[in-house]
């Protein structure tokens, strides 16, 4: 990767301000940063020198499962993706449902924010200016369509892949304050669990294919866990 590619990281505060200052460094920055020492490339970081990791998908998961155990895919691996391709148009309408609402669902979770802790909007503040605003939806924006990927895909490894890995070493080396980005992801994460329930407000109910969508809620719950859990 070149230093003129871009590729924004999310949540990434000014760390010069007491308040978080929602800003989008680039990938030439942090690894203009970690060459200087400040941090330190791990084997699974995005580097000219390392490889990224694989991105799977339900399937491709349990042929990879079973390859390193020397085994035929069978039994309760054949019966859980049986579940996945029935389940497959409930999917469709989950990852539609957080694509068709995600400015709507970006733009609440940052209100939200602004809302808890008004200081955000203060001089100064993290969401003061517009460039700021901008900047902190753009990546809202990023978090969410990457937990859409998963979603579709059945596994969390283009998430973490392309949006995770590495991150908590670049916040720790910047000195990122997290707290109101971890609070973002929440709040996404409850609208988007709504959504695919189809428990949201009557004014935003959507047709969607009938039958419980709890586990697959569940999933996109947990997939906005991980990105918590990598920014805390």
């Amino acid at each position: 990767m070149s230093k003129s590619e871009i590729i924004p990281l999310l949540f990434i505060f000014d760390s010069d301000s007491t308040n978080a200052n929602f800003l989008v460094y680039t990938s030439a920055l942090s690894w203009e940063a970690r060459n200087q020492g400040y941090c330190q490339p791990d084997a699974d970081s995005h580097s000219p020198n390392n490889t990224p990791t694989t991105m799977l998908d339900a399937f491709s998961r349990k042929a990879v499962s079973a390859d390193s155990s020397g085994a035929f895919i069978g039994g309760g691996e054949l019966a859980s993706l049986k579940s996945f391709i029935a389940d497959g148009n409930k999917r469709l309408d989950a990852v539609n449902a957080i694509s068709g609402n995600a400015a709507c669902i970006v733009s609440d979770a940052v209100a939200g924010i602004c809302c808890e802790n008004t200081g955000l909007t203060a001089p100064n503040g993290g969401v003061y200016t517009n460039r700021k605003m901008a900047a902190c939806l753009r990546d809202g924006e990023i978090v969410l369509r990457h937990v859409s990927y998963a979603l579709l895909a059945g596994d969390a490894s283009v998430l973490q892949d392309r949006c995770l890995n590495g991150l908590r070493e670049t916040y720790a080396a910047l000195g990122v304050p997290t707290g109101s980005a971890a609070r973002a992801v929440a709040i996404m994460k409850a609208a988007a669990g709504a959504l695919i329930t189809n428990t949201n407000s009557q004014a935003k109910k959507a047709a969607v294919t009938q039958g419980d969508c709890a586990s697959l809620s569940a999933e996109a719950g947990s997939y906005f866990d991980q990105v918590i859990s990598a920014i805390s």
